[in-house]
């Protein structure tokens, strides 16, 4: 009796044993693919414009890593014209607009009416940095339109104009932030000129053949 209750205990625990091999398990599986690392953009693109009197002045509109520029030639005094800088962030990340120019003046040769008019040759600049009246203005917006419409003046008003050499530091603090494409992406930048508006009393004369240039470079940074 003894013999056959331990073959049965024993055949119980080898058909345990057994069936746990062939117990199924409950199994869930997840996956992460394609996981990429990309780098945003900065992507400045600018263009010039420019007014001026008639046959008097060029335009080299410009572009990604092209030079644009305006030329005025031959002007008089009662003249009066414009440069625009238009700058758009076509990438994907927002950036801060910065602004480096030089104005140079540029004395041009006299004359008897020039020194008639009060030029003694003292001033190497030459007298366009005093009487030449300008002003700057900044506009703001998601494409050029509304950029302009938004136009600010930073030096001079609708009805002033400061003198030339008041230029450079108004450009060179003039920066300001971008946002990134499809935001308000573009800053526009217009200078005016007019010849006659701060000579007051002094003969008009003295600026023949002086001359003026401004180079000017927009830097975007993240």
């Amino acid at each position: 009796m003894k013999k056959i209750i331990a073959l049965a205990i024993a055949f119980m625990v080898c058909a345990g044993m057994t069936s746990i091999g062939t117990w199924a398990y409950f199994s869930d599986t997840q996956t992460s693919t394609g996981n990429l690392f990309a780098a945003g953009t900065l992507d400045l693109s600018p263009s010039t414009s420019g007014t001026g009197p008639t046959g008097k002045y060029t335009v080299t509109a410009g572009g990604n890593q092209a030079n644009g520029k305006v030329i005025f030639q031959k002007l008089l005094p009662g003249e009066s014209g414009s440069i625009t800088w238009v700058l758009t962030n076509n990438g994907t990340l927002s950036g801060n607009l910065t602004i480096a120019s030089i104005v140079a003046f540029t004395k041009g040769s006299g004359n008897e009416i020039k020194t008639a008019a009060g030029d003694n040759g003292s001033d190497s600049n030459g007298f366009l940095d005093e009487y030449l009246g300008v002003k700057l203005q900044r506009g703001v917006g998601t494409d050029q339109a509304s950029a302009t419409a938004n136009f600010t003046y930073i030096i001079g008003s609708a009805g002033s104009y400061v003198p030339f050499s008041s230029l450079q530091a108004a450009l060179n603090g003039a920066g300001f932030a971008m946002a990134a494409s499809g935001g308000n992406d573009t800053i526009a930048y217009r200078f005016s000129w007019e010849i006659g508006t701060l000579f007051g009393g002094v003969n008009p004369n003295i600026i023949q053949s002086d001359g003026a240039q401004i180079d000017i470079t927009f830097i975007l940074n993240q």
